[in-house]
């Protein structure tokens, strides 16, 4: 197990004991939600990483959403 995955790994359980459990406490659900997806999708990005998966770059779907809303030339 990479050295990178378990520092991560203990990143997001800090995060999730410092930051996430006082929001499901005090029932502030948009910001808990909000946050736990976002951990966990970073999670996930950096797990694919680790274990050599390449991952398609976001920047043509962006491109051609900025495009189509700009209505831009190309």
């Amino acid at each position: 197990m990479p050295v990178i995955l378990i520092f991560c790994t203990i990143t997001v359980a800090l995060f999730i004991i410092f930051e996430l459990l006082p929001l499901f406490r005090e029932k502030k659900w948009k910001a808990f939600w909000t946050y736990l997806i976002l951990i966990s999708l970073a999670y996930i990005n950096e797990v694919l990483i680790n274990f050599g998966i390449k991952l398609p770059s976001p920047s043509t779907p962006i491109a051609k959403i900025l495009t189509f809303i700009f209505r831009l030339e190309e």
